[in-house]
């Protein structure tokens, strides 16, 4: 579904119902917010895409992924307050 016409944008703003304005607008305003905003859309595609898999062994390789995202997300939420 495109709501901001960009791939990593569109993944962010629809993790985040409602604060939809306000991570269009960091976005465009700093580099180092998109930075985060493409590494946190980066893992998330690596855990749907290992989760989607699940072969043997798989969890071992999800939960690092899981925590890198735990810790983009913090770091996204807390950006988004300057």
């Amino acid at each position: 579904m495109k709501i901001a016409g960009n791939e990593t944008l569109d993944l962010v703003v629809l993790e985040f119902p409602g604060m939809e304005r306000k991570i269009i607008r960091r976005y465009h305003e700093s580099s180092s917010f998109l930075e985060i905003c493409e590494d946190y859309a980066l893992c998330m595609k690596s855990v749907r895409r290992l989760e989607s898999k699940k072969y043997p062994g798989f969890e071992e390789e999800l939960l690092p992924l899981t925590e890198a995202l735990s810790d983009l997300k913090e770091e996204l939420l807390s950006n988004l307050d300057p």
